[in-house]
């Protein structure tokens, strides 16, 4: 009695050898051979990829003969083989079979179905068109949840065979958890006529990229958008939507977003930040005291966009200790804007909000002086600065194939200070990038 084998030991080192030897692989004597401990399932299984069309067909055979659940993965894939008799022996098999397979069958296989659907041979063939059509009954049976526990790609394609016959899915699509999926009802706006609750869930939808892709497709079709469903998406979250139907409003009816901004109250009045007018700047600086986190976002964009220097007019440390969306929008415009000693100052600000704080506070400095960088990294160093942080400095100092700038009397003679005091340690990286500042510096 043959010792069953899970069909994962086929990744185990003891059969890797049978994948690598061609020899072995293509003779049938070598299956049947009763010096290997292999169970006649998983000889089976590995043979049923054999380069030798002879073996694949004996090893097909014998697993459907033998057919137990999990071998529809070895005979799915002989669906699409280039040997037509071997591919007539899976096609008889899936034809009458598919029906009996479980929903977790489904799931297991979801790559190698998708590969079957988009395989150019199979375009039109009857095995091709049972897969579809029974793929489509199970989930119908299974229901929506069990429908859901299969893969995106997977659900997308039973969603757009459905749609392009009789359907009986299209409830399931706004309800899809992924973004991309809920939006395949928009993908043909020539043909598509949505209901008026589906365009009401698709305007409310959570992701921007479905709102974004459903205005697209109301701009694409011949009715002509109006007026107030474009002011609607004109005060969306996103500034990328806003500009989309500003331009429209514009251009369909005339009416400027701007103003319908500026006679707006409410955190909705800020989007006149997008415009980025110097006239509004008393708007800007008013709206860095709000509570909302978008409303900083918009305003504090809009100030650097207009003069980066006014970021000096406000609290530096208490933008870099706000939201993360602040702090990247600031952080860029300060090695432009703020003295050497400035930003030295910001260090234990930095460390102290920013998990990657230090490397966060050299790349500044690296940005203002190159010289500043490396007093400030030998003083890191001296601390005892983390391996990230380490990494960061031998990447930039190591790496630089040539300095330019010039290297001032009494900073020169803080670095020579930090070298000799790091040059009494032993590990070889810190003394090798000793030795590359102290080249350096005598050249400059």
């Amino acid at each position: 009695m043959h010792q069953e084998v899970d069909p994962a030991v086929l990744l185990d080192e003891r059969f890797r050898h049978i994948l690598e030897n061609l020899d072995a692989r293509t003779h049938l004597a070598f299956y049947r051979g009763k010096a290997w401990s292999l169970s006649r399932r998983m000889r089976d299984w590995v043979g049923s990829i054999d380069y030798s069309g002879h073996v694949r067909e004996e090893c097909l055979t014998s697993l459907i003969s033998d057919y137990l659940p999990g071998d529809e993965n070895r005979i799915f894939l002989r669906v699409a083989d280039w040997v037509p008799e071997v591919a007539s022996i899976a096609k008889r098999w899936v034809s009458e079979n598919f029906r009996e397979l479980p929903f977790e069958s489904l799931a297991a296989n979801s790559r190698l179905l998708l590969f079957l659907s988009r395989r150019e041979s199979l375009q039109g063939d009857p095995v091709l068109d049972c897969i579809h059509r029974e793929l489509q009954r199970k989930v119908l049976d299974a229901g929506e949840i069990a429908f859901h526990s299969l893969a995106a790609p997977l659900r997308r394609h039973i969603l757009r065979l459905s749609l392009a016959g009789d359907q009986a899915l299209r409830e399931w699509v706004l309800r899809d958890p992924d973004p991309s999926n809920r939006s395949i009802l928009l993908e043909s706006p020539e043909k598509t006529r949505l209901a008026p609750d589906e365009a009401t869930r698709f305007r409310g939808d959570r992701s921007a990229m479905v709102r974004r892709r459903y205005l697209r497709f109301r701009l694409s079709q011949r009715e002509r958008i109006g007026r107030e469903e474009l002011i609607e998406f004109a005060f969306d979250r996103r500034r990328g939507l806003r500009q989309i139907a500003g331009f429209y409003l514009k251009q369909l009816h005339g009416l400027d977003a701007y103003e319908l901004y500026r006679d707006t109250e409410g955190d909705a009045r800020y989007f006149v930040a997008d415009y980025a007018k110097p006239e509004d700047l008393d708007v800007f600086m008013a709206g860095m005291a709000s509570g909302s986190k978008q409303v900083r976002h918009l305003c504090i964009q809009a100030i650097c966009k207009i003069d980066p220097f006014l970021l000096l007019k406000l609290d530096i440390p208490t933008l870099l200790a706000d939201s993360k969306l602040v702090r990247r929008t600031v952080l860029p415009y300060l090695p432009e804007v703020c003295d050497s000693a400035q930003l030295r100052s910001l260090r234990h600000c930095l460390l102290r909000t920013l998990p990657g704080g230090e490397v966060s506070y050299l790349h500044l400095i690296e940005r203002k002086s190159y010289w500043l960088f490396v007093h400030s990294a030998l003083e890191a160093i001296s601390e005892g600065a983390a391996s990230d942080v380490l990494e960061h400095i031998q990447r930039i100092v190591l790496g630089r194939a040539q300095v330019v700038a010039r290297l001032s009397a009494p900073l020169r003679a803080a670095i020579t200070e930090r070298l000799t005091c790091l040059q009494e340690m032993d590990d070889p990286a810190i003394l090798r990038l000793c030795q590359r500042v102290e080249f350096t510096m005598r050249y400059v």
